[in-house]
Parts: structure tokens; sequence; C-alpha cells
């Protein structure tokens, strides 16, 4: 595809990126959903409780301020699908700078921003196994907050309409145009992670004991660390450009 994505700008990748975000954006609009792309901050949060879901507070590391909590956050950003019936798909992710610190220090210090509402853990800083989270250092991007809307008697749903992908893509073209990061990741069950769903959600490395949190219960989540490197980004903007011919600049 040329040169990667993640070392100096070339108006070849610059190019595929913007088309690829603005087809997706074109894409999500013709299934009948006004796609909404906000900061953190309370028109978000009041978006997010509004959706049919069991959980009506965002992790923290999407909230305003989450940066008080942690000084690796620069800014979270949201994707919002809304229809008539309301919010039909959620997606969220936020850029951080380790500057040379890894993400597993990162991981160990601040954990707390990653825990989801309702799910405490005696110690919110998780043990990391994985070597490579030793080895991501620099500008990161996390994904989290991803749901789709079943279908039910009211609304119709998102969840069976193979959008992951073109979401997370969207999402990460934003997030590369923002934050021009080193890596973008995100956390999966190992069910997941093991029937290669991540790889549908664009992250092309997956490894486990990203994240091992035990509750007070004494229920353990160890989470596996799924993520993409600079490395990784023309397969991850190219491939999709193409597989869905999408102009790119020569």
């Amino acid at each position: 595809m040329g040169a990667c994505l993640g070392g100096p700008m070339d108006r070849y990748n610059l190019a595929t990126v913007v088309r690829v975000v603005g087809s997706l954006f074109q894409e999500l609009e013709d299934l009948g959903l006004e796609v909404r792309f906000l900061s953190a901050g309370p028109e978000a949060d009041t978006l997010f409780r509004s959706a049919d879901r069991n959980r009506d507070i965002p992790q923290l590391i999407f909230r305003a301020g989450s940066n008080d909590a942690c000084p690796d956050v620069t800014q979270g950003f949201w994707l919002f699908g809304v229809d008539a019936h309301g919010v039909g798909l959620i997606q969220a992710f936020c850029g951080l700078d380790f500057g040379t610190g890894s993400l597993a220090e990162h991981l160990t210090r601040y954990g707390e921003i990653y825990l989801v509402d309702g799910i405490p853990a005696v110690d919110p800083n998780p043990v990391v196994r994985t070597g490579a989270a030793y080895r991501l250092t620099g500008r990161g991007c996390y994904f989290g907050e991803t749901w789709f809307r079943p279908e039910n008697s009211k609304a119709p749903g998102y969840r069976k309409l193979g959008l992951t992908s073109r979401v997370l893509r969207l999402a990460m073209g934003l997030a590369y145009l923002s934050f021009r990061p080193s890596f973008m990741y995100g956390f999966a069950e190992e069910q997941v992670a093991k029937r290669g769903y991540t790889l549908r959600y664009g992250h092309f490395q997956t490894y486990p004991h990203g994240g091992i949190w035990v509750r007070p219960d004494g229920t353990v989540d160890d989470l596996w660390l799924t993520f993409t490197d600079a490395l990784d980004y023309g397969d991850l903007f190219g491939e999709f450009a193409r597989d869905r011919n999408i102009p790119q600049h020569l």
C-alpha cells in the first residue's frame, strides 16, 4: 500500500483515510442513521443514558474530566448512530499519551478508568501479564463502549447487520486523523478473542492476560489485550478501502 500511516504522512495515505471516513459516514446515513460525532461531555453522557441498555454511566475514561483521574488521557470522543427510535449504535474512543512509559505501566497505575460501572474490583489496577503491553509506548487510542441496538418489537435493530467492522473502521479513521496514535487498543473476553472477532473489530494482534481484575465475590475478569500498531495501518485502511472500491490516492 505504500508507506505506512504510522510514519510521516503522505498524500496517498491521508487521502485514503479521509475517503474511508467519508464513505463510512455515507453508508451509515444510507441506513437511516444520523451519525453524531461528539466530544466527551454532558451531551454524550445524555445520549449514552438514553440508549436501551443495562448501564447508564460510561467508563470513566470516556467521561468529561477523565484527565483529572489520569493525566495520560488527552481527549475522548463518541460516535452515536441515531434514528427515529433513538440511539441505534454507540462507539467511543479516547486518545492517550504514555510518553516514555508503557501501556502496562499505565494500566497498573490507572486501571480504575477502565472499570465498567457496577462491576467493582478488589484492586482497580489490574495485573498485566502479556509482554505486548510492556512494549507499547508513545501515543495510544483506546476503544470501548461498543453497542448495537438489538431487534425488538418497538424499534429496528442494528446488531445483525454486520456493522461492527464499518463502525470500528470509522472510529479508527477519526481517531487516526485526531491523534496520530502509534497504536490503537481495546480489551476482549476470551471467547470473543478466540473466535477471531477482534479481527473484525480492526485489532490485528491479540494476547491473553492483558488485564486481570478480581471482583469482591472472587470472579476473575481476565481480559485479552487487542491492538493494531502503526505498521498495520496500511492494511487496516488500505485493504478496507479496496474491498469497498473506495478510490485511493496513487
